[in-house]
């Protein structure tokens, strides 16, 4: 089982997922019709206005806005804007100066980017647009009702903000920094991302009733156009379920067989075959531990108390101590200590010898005294005899091998001493007569 186990990991791991890259099939443009530049090129006129007079006030630089294939669709500037028709012809539709009305320029065309009806700014305000467009100007009417049908939140397809900002906003920041954030605050106060018909709601409420500075009203506008409305030219990718389901099916195919074998084995039950041993060993435990069938912290005996286990190390305190290993295996001192009463002889005994079948319950314990105990005997441990016998033997031998091997060795320094006295000797005799020679000759 561990190595099926094993083997079905692994090919668990290995199963198809849906949301890999794999499976998706990216988008196409929309055939024959571009809604993020038709509506550049029919709102050029508003969004040139705007922007005209906003950068003038603002002492900034002029622009120019291009649509998604990089053609020129407004320029604008101090000096007015130059709006262009979707032919290529452009003409000045500015004049200079720019007049204030240009300032709320922008909010017919967001007016015409919501479906009529009224609608709800993020900070409870009601916005109901105003619907005049005509065909005019790159037909302005038709192309911004195609658009705000794309933009509402009943749409097949629901477009977000970008998100590129307002991420730090707080349930206690203003109005206005509510309406020009990308998120919002649902009624469970999580942030979310705006849809891009409630971000046109809050703008335009903001544009229309004069809330906001020059200089808010410029970045809004600026981040609509350039940010959020790109969402139009990200076409939405697609899942191939085809392909899918061609690797789903290939894959659970390679599903391991699991194995004919029972996932667990039953414990076999230890038997019993000496029934007086066995017994022997149940009285031993219970005098030891007192009459409970269970063993410290399990459950069942109503000396057991759940979380908080026995009340006392057993039904009667722990009545044994535990003897070092050398006084145990020490006969001297055992005797010793039997005689003295610092260890007392028990022995079991049944109440009703008659119902010997009913166990702990029928039984109780007596002490006896050491000299009537005639279960105790001494006898000789003939094999540890032998062995210690055996031991000294050859202990022995090997005493008599040194002794042999040290008589050796001093058998040979008695012959090498005498080799050397013989040397020495010989020696001697030949100076003694070299010296007397030595004598006689300068006499």
């Amino acid at each position: 089982m561990d190595e099926y186990d094993k083997e079905y990991d692994e090919w668990m791991a290995q199963k198809p997922d849906p949301t890999d890259e794999i499976y998706l099939i990216p988008g196409e443009p929309t055939e024959g019709y571009n809604l993020y530049d038709d509506f550049l090129w029919a709102t050029a006129g508003c969004y040139g206005q705007n922007m005209s007079y906003l950068t003038t006030n603002l002492g900034l630089g002029g622009g120019e806005l291009y649509d998604s294939n990089g053609i020129l669709v407004v320029t604008y500037g101090p000096d007015g804007f130059v709006a262009y028709k979707n032919d290529g012809s452009g003409e000045i539709v500015g004049q200079e100066p720019i007049e204030s009305w240009a300032k709320s320029c922008y909010s017919h065309v967001l007016d015409h980017l919501l479906l009529a009806g009224t609608y709800t700014t993020v900070t409870g305000q009601s916005v109901t647009p105003n619907h005049w467009w005509g065909s005019e100007w790159n037909d302005r009417g038709g192309k911004s009702a195609q658009l705000a049908a794309v933009l509402s939140e009943s749409a097949e397809t629901v477009l977000y903000a970008c998100g590129d900002t307002g991420e730090d906003i707080t349930p206690e920041s203003s109005d206005i920094e509510k309406l020009m954030s990308d998120y919002y605050f649902d009624e469970n106060g999580n942030k979310q991302l705006k849809t891009l018909q409630q971000k046109i709601v809050d703008l335009d409420y903001a544009n229309t009733s004069g809330i906001l500075s020059d200089q808010e009203l410029y970045d809004s506008l600026q981040h609509f156009v350039n940010h959020d409305l790109q969402a139009l030219n990200e076409p939405e990718d697609k899942f191939d379920e085809d392909a899918y389901n061609e690797d789903l099916a290939e894959w659970q195919a390679q599903e391991p067989e699991q194995p004919d074998v029972p996932q667990y084995i039953e414990k076999e039950v230890r038997k019993i075959t000496d029934l007086d041993k066995a017994q022997w060993y149940v009285n031993l435990w219970h005098r030891m531990n007192g009459t409970s069938d269970y063993k410290a912290g399990v459950g069942g005996d109503e000396n057991f108390i759940a979380g908080d286990g026995w009340a006392t190390k057993s039904k009667t305190e722990q009545s044994y101590a535990v003897l070092k290993d050398g006084d145990m295996n020490s006969p001297e001192y055992l005797k010793f200590a039997i005689e003295n009463g610092l260890i007392t002889l028990e022995q079991v005994q049944f109440i009703d010898p008659s119902k010997t079948e009913e166990g702990v319950e029928n039984i109780e314990w007596t002490s006896i005294v050491f000299s009537a105990a005639q279960d105790i005997t001494e006898q000789k441990d003939e094999e540890a005899i032998t062995k210690a016998e055996v031991k000294y033997e050859q202990a022995q031998r090997d005493l008599q091998a040194k002794d042999k091997e040290y008589e050796n060795q001093l058998k040979k320094l008695d012959t090498e001493h005498n080799a050397l006295q013989t040397e020495y000797d010989s020696i001697k005799g030949v100076i003694e007569k070299n010296v007397e020679r030595s004598f006689k000759a300068f006499s």
